[in-house]
């Protein structure tokens, strides 16, 4: 179970299997997730916040996400119309031809029914009425349909802009040939994380990449939970594309065994890393945390 308070004018939701998506186009919301009887904990998306895509699986585990989910088309709604709309439209258009001469072309037909709603006629063409939220029904004989449907036509006010993606940055594909030497990424942020061992705290980690040889030479992870600290030792390499391949060598939750996955790609050109970890203890692996995380 899950709420939303919004922040802002638009935003997409939707629930496969699951899991559910979240793209914040322009402003910003903030989701409070909830699991069986746990407090809901709040996490932010959009304008001023770093990530404005994210999953979050039935167990409350929140992926951040670079792109938008594939199931969102950018910035629009995911389906184009019902089945039920398109019967509407074609009962209105029977009854306009019902009722005035028949017409070849349907941009024509769908002015007719804006001028039977109210006995003045325009030239100017109007959208239909479930395309600004009105009914015919509602404004019939007023004089105010036309007039309210050429206002919102010409002045596009009413539609909703997709300012997340309009910015074109340099893709780490384009920015790696110029970089060299080394560099430490060690000033992390824990975004979002949770252990079944109870809540996370002194969260640390570091990356260093020679980009001479496009290889990440050294990573350590550290959180604590109530049974102690999780630690994580990895290196890995960074493709001529961008994309960064991590292994971890050593894992451990106290003094037990542990293993898992670290998923890392560069974010702000090349000035941050962004990331999600998964670890488990080996011989207890419901014993376990997830989380995600910058590091600039």
């Amino acid at each position: 179970m899950g709420s939303i308070g919004i922040r802002g004018t638009h935003y997409e939701v939707e629930l496969v299997a699951k899991e559910m998506f979240i793209a914040v186009w322009d402003g910003a919301v903030d989701v409070s997730i909830g699991v069986g009887d746990e407090p809901g904990r709040q996490v932010s998306f959009g304008a001023g916040e770093a990530f404005s895509y994210a999953s979050i699986s039935s167990t409350g585990k929140v992926t951040m996400l670079l792109e938008p989910p594939k199931n969102f088309n950018s910035g629009m709604s995911t389906t184009a119309g019902t089945a039920e709309e398109s019967s509407e439209e074609a009962e209105n258009s029977e009854e306009v031809t019902s009722n005035d001469e028949p017409s070849d072309n349907s941009e024509e037909e769908t002015t007719e029914v804006a001028q039977t709603s109210n006995s003045q006629s325009s030239d100017a063409a109007v959208p239909e009425a479930n395309d600004i939220g009105q009914d015919t029904e509602m404004t019939a004989g007023d004089g105010q349909f036309t007039e309210i449907a050429v206002d919102l036509a010409e002045d596009g006010s009413y539609l909703a802009t997709d300012e997340f993606n309009t910015a074109q940055p340099k893709t780490a594909e384009q920015l790696l040939p110029d970089r060299s030497g080394k560099l430490t990424y060690n000033n992390a942020e824990l975004l979002d994380g949770n252990s079944t061992a109870g809540g996370l705290k002194n969260f640390q980690m570091s990356m260093d990449i020679d980009f001479d040889t496009l290889g990440v030479t050294a990573g350590n992870l550290t959180l604590d939970d109530n049974e102690g600290e999780w630690r994580a030792t990895f290196s890995g390499n960074i493709s001529t594309s961008g994309q960064i391949a991590l292994d971890i060598s050593h894992a451990s939750h106290g003094n037990n065994l542990a293993d898992g996955e670290i998923d890392t790609a560069f974010y702000d050109g090349l000035d941050s890393i962004i990331g999600n970890f998964e670890l488990e203890e080996v011989l207890r692996p419901n014993i376990n945390t997830t989380g995600s995380f910058i590091i600039k």
